[in-house]
Formats: C-alpha cells, structure tokens, sequence
C-alpha cells in the first residue's frame, strides 16, 4: 500500500470450526482497525476468531416443582462446538404453556401435552459486540435434546445483538403414563374375611413403580402407614383387614396415587353372612357354612323325586318280569 493511502478490506480469511471477526492492530485482538485509516508505515494486522457454536446437548431425567413452577431436571446440559471449545454458562428455564415463554406452568405436567423451555447460553468470557464464540444456524438442525419419557424438540433460536448470548427454546411433550390395577379391581370384601390384595403396574418402565409410590387413598382419605403393607413387584399393596373392618358396608373409592398418575378402582364392602346363610366369598376369601341355597335345595329334591322314580320303575319291571315268567311256566303244565 503506498504510503498514506488506506488499505483494501481484504476477503475474510476462513478456519476449520472458526467464524471470522475482524481485523485488529494487537495480537490480543482489543483494538479494531479502521480501514480508512492511511497508512504511513508497516502495519500488521491480526485476525480474530470465534469458536462457532452448533448445537446444544441435553437430556432431562425428572421434573421437578420449585416454588410454584416446575423444571426439567437435566443431567446433561452443553453447547454443541464444531471443533474446539470455548467456555460457555448454559442455563434452562421453568416450563412455560407457550413457546413464547411468556407464562408459566404453575400445575404438574400433563402426559400427552405439549409445553416449553429456554435454554440459554452466554459467553464466558466474552461480551456484547466482542464474543468469543458464534451462535450458527446450524444450532436450528444440530441438537441433541431428549428426555426420560418424553419428546423434545427445537423450537427457536434468538442471538443477542452482540453477540454474547443465545436462547433455544424446545418444547417438552412427556408421555401419556397409565397405571392399571393387574389384581384388585372392583374387589368385594366380606368382614370377618382375610385382607384384600392390590397390584399394579405402569405402562412404562414399570420397574419404576414402587418407588414412585406416593399413597393411597379411601373415599378421600389417606390411609396411615399402618392400614397396609407396599412392597415392589410392581405395586403390591395390602390393606389390613383391622383397617376394613373400619369401612361401612356398601361402594368406596380407592385411589392409589403416584408422583405421576393415579389407579382409581371400587371395593365392596359386605356384612357377614349369618349362620343360616351361604356366607358368601369375599375379595380373598370367606366362609361357606350353613344349609345350602334356595337354589341348591331345589336341585336336591329333584334328584331325590329323579332317583325314586327310577326305583319305581325298576320295581315295576321287574313285578311284571316275574308274572310273566309264572305264566309261561303254567302253560308248559
């Protein structure tokens, strides 16, 4: 460049996993150079790179309520760099009802529906008009998000002016969990009888159940740690005869809660039979004494008339067989 003219802006230099910046007149890259500038000496120049940002990694294990919201646990969080790194903070949001993430989600999600979260990144050590790394468009396309249970997916991605930060929002769908009763349902207890017998199972990863238990729940009311015995294999849970001895006679409501679901089902309970009655069955048992059933007596009788009138007519047969005999022996006389 001859002396006192200004420079051309050359064409941006390139490097693998690197997005140009500028040009600076320090090899610490602090100060800019300003191409108007004449020149009126050797000048070195030096180039200034941003390690190039292409994805965020994340998996989320468990949701959690904190104050009134609730949040994705994660166990990985990271940016994504296309070759070398560059210190990042990468923070995530509540969950919101909208990809906007304008209002929060303030009751437990809901298997099935949709909702949302912010994962921000800033940079470290950079600043705004002066970062160290360069949010790409491939942060649209290059993500590895997922969850336990659930589907996350990119939704957007905002870039601050200068550069320092970068906001994905994903949304969160956790899957639809059911828990059905594999023993118990619409039992029917007898008092005096043994105790009755639950198990249940989930849909998914059932090997989770057990220690997602919470607790369980009669017309309403929690039962005490002592009306029944939970153990795992599933859920197997037993209600003490001493606590449905408590229960009036007729339909309740039983309810199985867990930290994500709930098996609903109804329990009969039935007064014992008398002496005089069939005493009846009841959910895991009970007492057949006494004279046997309406029905069961009118069965009798008719295999008693059945039985004399067969005698009967064998009598009869056989009078008639042995007159006959007589007879033939007088005719040979």
């Amino acid at each position: 460049v001859p002396s006192g003219n200004t420079a051309h802006y050359p064409a941006a230099p390139t490097k693998e996993g690197y997005t140009f910046d500028r040009w600076y007149t320090d090899e610490a890259c602090t100060s800019k150079f300003d191409f108007s500038t004449p020149i009126t000496g050797d000048t070195v120049l030096y180039a200034r790179w941003m390690a190039n940002v292409i994805g965020v990694k994340l998996h989320g294990y468990e949701i959690e309520q904190i104050g009134s919201g609730y949040h994705l646990k994660m166990d990985v969080r990271e940016a994504i760099f296309e070759k070398d790194t560059a210190p990042l903070l990468v923070g995530a949001s509540a969950l919101f009802t909208n990809k906007e993430i304008t209002t929060p989600l303030t009751t437990a999600p809901v298997g099935g529906e949709t909702y949302y979260f912010a994962v921000t990144l800033e940079d470290a050590h950079g600043k705004e008009g002066h970062p160290d790394v360069y949010y790409t468009d491939k942060m649209k396309t290059n993500n590895d998000a997922s969850a336990e249970e659930a589907e996350v997916e990119y939704v957007s991605l905002t870039r601050s002016p200068g550069g320092k930060y970068a906001t994905v929002v994903f949304s969160y769908k956790p899957a639809e969990i059911v828990y059905t009763f594999e023993k118990g349902a619409d039992a029917s207890w007898e008092k005096g009888a043994a105790e009755v017998q639950y198990v249940v199972k989930r849909n998914l990863n059932d090997e989770k159940t057990f220690g997602l238990f919470d607790r369980i729940e009669v017309d309403g009311v929690a039962l005490s740690a002592s009306d029944f015995i939970a153990v795992s294999g599933s859920l197997d849970a037993t209600l003490k005869s001493s606590y449905l001895e408590t229960l009036a006679s007729g339909a309740h409501d039983v309810k199985i809660f867990f930290k994500d679901g709930v098996a609903e089902t109804k329990l009969t309970i039935k007064e014992a039979a008398d002496d005089g009655d069939d005493g009846g069955d009841g959910a895991n048992g009970g007492s057949n004494g006494g004279s046997p059933q309406t029905g069961d007596s009118s069965q009798m009788r008719l295999y008693l008339v059945l039985i004399v009138a067969s005698l009967l007519v064998l009598v009869a047969a056989s009078l008639m067989l042995s007159v006959k005999l007589a007879g033939n022996g007088r005719r040979r006389m």
